[in-house]
């Protein structure tokens, strides 16, 4: 029996890297351009205050955990 199995480059992992950080990127950009207050996701439930189009250009995101 013949093994088939393909060896995975460093530049092919690199490459999957960068585009699970480009989906997770593009992911929060979505939810930050948002209007919705409520967004549940896999488990996930983030409650927030919606911030106006006009400063979304300007905004300054700051984490805060809450306990």
């Amino acid at each position: 029996m013949a093994d088939n199995q393909l060896p995975l480059s460093e530049s092919f992992l690199i490459g999957i890297g960068g585009m699970f950080m480009a989906l997770i990127g593009g992911c929060l950009s979505c939810a930050l351009k948002s209007r919705c207050t409520r967004i549940s996701f896999c488990g996930i439930a983030i409650e927030r205050d919606v911030i106006p189009p006009a400063d979304l250009q300007n905004a300054q995101i700051q984490m805060e955990r809450q306990t």
